[in-house]
């Protein structure tokens, strides 16, 4: 079947037997519709005009004798998609809410006073037919009466006294997100804030786009995650990583004589550092040691939301932990922790994953944290330091700019069969030129390169095909070296019973790629008898 549009397609009766797709109940002031029966299929509905129509055609042709001009007529239509249930008519049932397509309705007493409002949502784009779509409008976690497609009314006002006052019922008309989240599909959400109408003031049809599709970053079953299936992550190395939320309210930069609540967060204008207060107060005095006092009104600590990228400190208020795994597997991680309907924060407060916003999102390779609805940045720490070229971040200052690291180029040093069969094997990496003059190898005060944790390059072989270590492009800057310019360097390799000297020279640019290969000679004179 399908959506019914046409008035034709429906059908009353004398008495309710259930047999029509209609039944007017006058004495209960009250319209019944029965989906599944007749034309009326469960799953399309009808539109709000069409049931109008319908009420249109039954009070002036009156077929089955229930003297339908002498009461009230049930609807006032103010457009296509709003309509007004009046003089205490009603729908009769849940079952009745639920097939109504394209049109939302307020309910008024015999007084005229509104008792109820109900809003018609509608999704859009690309949704499968067994997507379980899903809405928040302040009372968690609801799930539409059909998968796939959505259109249907949503309560966003009750007030069965009609009062005006909404002690006894609810006021939900200024929140509403949907929500599209299925394992191994793209996210979506959508609500108010993507449309041009900030509130429901009005209970018309909303159109909010949700559309999915197959998430290629997502390769593990949930079992995979959470192999109990009671939506706690089990299985390694998932049941490491966490999400922790920092609540505090980001105020800038330091000011004096303000005032400052529990929780701000403000950066220092002399160290670039970060600090929060746990009670707040009026500032006075100066910025120049925070933490130590030297703002007399308000005391401040370092605010652990704070890391340091580059040279500059920035704010976040989540910390994803990767738990020194792939981006990949902590993506999968906080999928399935945002379609739990459990408190997925680390932390001290309660944030139920399903109805939270989004953390993360693939451009093609490249992962990038999403900055929350109330401003509040995302990071991610612990992750692997060859991811660290492929993360993006948005803190909470983001505007335009993702926040990247230092770029971390990798060295790739290969072995011969020579080195990699001696055991006492090794190898050194020094600057070939681009350095402070007697800095290079082949001089005395020569420095082995550092890698980006400060390391020098340097160790055995130890049978190994290959070695690798990763350079601070960006930042390093040994023996006067230029940051940020390509680094000519010198690898040097020896062993002893089966390995020769050897040099070879190669460049560290701005790349993972970078390849040097050692192969030496085989040894045929050393001996140690």
């Amino acid at each position: 079947m399908a959506l019914i549009i046409d008035p034709d397609l429906l059908n009353d009766e004398a008495t309710n037997t259930g047999a029509t797709e209609v039944f007017i109940d006058t004495a209960a002031k009250r319209i019944e519709l029965h989906p599944g029966v007749g034309n009326l299929d469960a799953t399309d509905g009808v539109t709000e005009k069409a049931v109008y129509s319908f009420l249109k055609e039954e009070w002036t042709g009156d077929p089955h004798n229930k003297n339908l001009a002498a009461f009230p007529f049930p609807m006032v239509p103010i457009t296509d998609e709003y309509y007004e249930l009046v003089e205490g008519w009603d729908w009769a049932d849940t079952a009745t809410r639920n097939a109504i397509r394209s049109g939302g309705w307020t309910v008024r007493n015999t007084a005229g006073n509104v008792t109820a409002m109900y809003a018609n949502t509608q999704s859009l784009g690309s949704v499968a037919s067994t997507d379980q779509l899903y809405y928040d409008n302040g009372a968690g976690r609801t799930d539409y009466p059909v998968t796939g497609p959505v259109n249907h009314a949503v309560q966003i006002l009750s007030d069965p006294n009609g009062d005006g006052n909404f002690s006894d019922g609810f006021d939900r008309r200024l929140s509403f997100e949907m929500f599209n989240r299925e394992q191994g599909r793209l996210f979506a959400q959508a609500g108010l804030g993507d449309l041009s109408d900030t509130t429901m003031a009005n209970p018309k049809a909303y159109a909010f786009a949700v559309g999915s599709g197959a998430d290629i970053k997502i390769t593990t079953p949930d079992t995979g995650i959470d192999a109990d299936s009671n939506g706690v992550p089990d299985v390694a190395p998932y049941s490491s990583m966490s999400i922790t939320y920092i609540p505090h309210q980001n105020r800038g930069t330091w000011a004096t004589a303000t005032t400052y609540n529990a929780n701000d967060v403000v950066q220092s204008s002399t160290d670039g550092r970060w600090y929060i207060t746990t009670a707040g107060g009026t500032s006075a005095g100066d910025d120049t040691n925070l933490a130590g006092g030297s703002d007399t009104g308000v005391t401040w600590a370092s605010f652990s939301g704070e890391r340091q990228i580059g040279s500059t400190w920035y704010p976040f208020g989540v910390v994803l932990d990767a738990a020194n795994s792939s981006l990949e597997q902590l993506y999968e991680f906080v999928q399935f922790q945002l379609r739990q309907s459990l408190d997925i924060d680390a932390g001290t407060g309660t944030v139920i994953g399903n109805t939270a916003d989004p953390l993360l999102r693939f451009v093609g390779d490249t992962l990038q944290t999403i900055q929350q609805s109330d401003g509040t940045g995302v990071v991610i720490d612990n992750f692997l330091p060859a991811d660290t070229n492929r993360i993006e971040l948005e803190d909470d200052t983001f505007t335009t700019t993702r926040r990247t690291y230092p770029f971390v180029a990798t060295l790739t040093i290969q072995f011969g069969d020579n080195l990699r069969n001696d055991p006492s094997a090794e190898y050194w990496v020094y600057f070939t030129d681009g350095v402070t003059a007697g800095q290079e190898w082949g001089n005395p005060g020569a420095p082995l390169v550092n890698d980006d944790t400060g390391a020098p390059m340097t160790g055995m072989v130890l049978g190994s095909s290959q070695a690798q270590h990763t350079f601070d492009y960006d930042g390093n800057s040994q023996a006067g070296r230029t940051p940020g310019t390509d680094a000519n360097v010198t690898v040097v390799g020896i062993g002893l019973a089966t390995g020769q000297y050897v040099r070879a020279t190669g460049t560290i640019a701005r790349s993972t790629t970078n390849t040097v290969s050692l192969v030496a000679a085989l040894e045929r004179n050393y001996a140690n008898p």
